[in-house]
């Protein structure tokens, strides 16, 4: 049993840009003395899962760590049973250009300071999902943590919880809760998904519509 919270984001992410028709390495290199993006070479090997045809400047991203990481996963998976609670901000397919970079606790130029800010990017769980049955397992969901939080009783034990606690501590409580599950926060950016073996039925908080 397992659980990757804001793991799979923080696994290095690579990039294509579409450009003249075909797809191409997006690379980080000197652009007027300056660190920033620049186009490479064609990536002829790489045909990215997109919902729509690719037009020029359109950014697509890759994680191959994550889908190889995934695999591992599964694999272990399928021959001893268990299960791995995966929660990470991301989306159902390709998020595109999703790369960002944070320093003391707001968003900052990719480039601005290199070594000195996290950098992580948006989940891709339709890829995961590939991965996990490709060797023999499944990914369940995702949904929505907010959704998933609320589903297996968050709303429930927090009105318990509440019961025992001073004010000061219950509108500690009720902000702790808004940020986890309003969609205006982490509610609905979070998802949550679940690999297990192969099989049907579906789990306590990702029982209903998948998004």
């Amino acid at each position: 049993f397992g659980i990757a919270n804001e793991f799979f984001d923080a696994l290095p992410a690579a990039q294509m840009v579409f450009d003249d028709g075909a797809w191409r390495h997006r690379l980080v290199g000197l652009r007027n003395g300056h660190l920033g993006f620049v186009t490479g070479a064609a990536a002829d090997d790489i045909d990215p899962d997109l919902p729509v045809a690719p037009t020029d400047g359109m950014v697509a991203e890759l994680c191959p760590q994550a889908s190889h990481i995934m695999s591992l996963l599964a694999r272990a998976l399928t021959r001893r049973g268990g299960a791995v609670l995966i929660v990470d901000y991301g989306r159902h397919g390709n998020p595109g250009d999703s790369l960002q970079a944070v320093a003391d606790h707001r968003p900052v130029d990719l480039f601005a300071a290199p070594g000195d800010s996290d950098i992580s990017h948006w989940v891709d769980f339709a890829a995961l999902g590939r991965a996990a049955s490709n060797a023999g397992a499944r990914l369940v969901g995702p949904v929505p943590q907010g959704r998933f939080l609320m589903r297996i009783g968050l709303a429930a034990r927090a009105e318990q919880a509440a019961q025992h606690a001073a004010p000061e501590e219950r509108r500690a409580l009720l902000a702790a809760i808004d940020r986890l599950t309003s969609p205006a926060q982490m509610g609905e950016v979070f998802k949550a998904a679940l690999l297990v073996p192969a099989g049907a039925g579906m789990p306590p908080g990702f029982d209903g519509d998948e998004a």
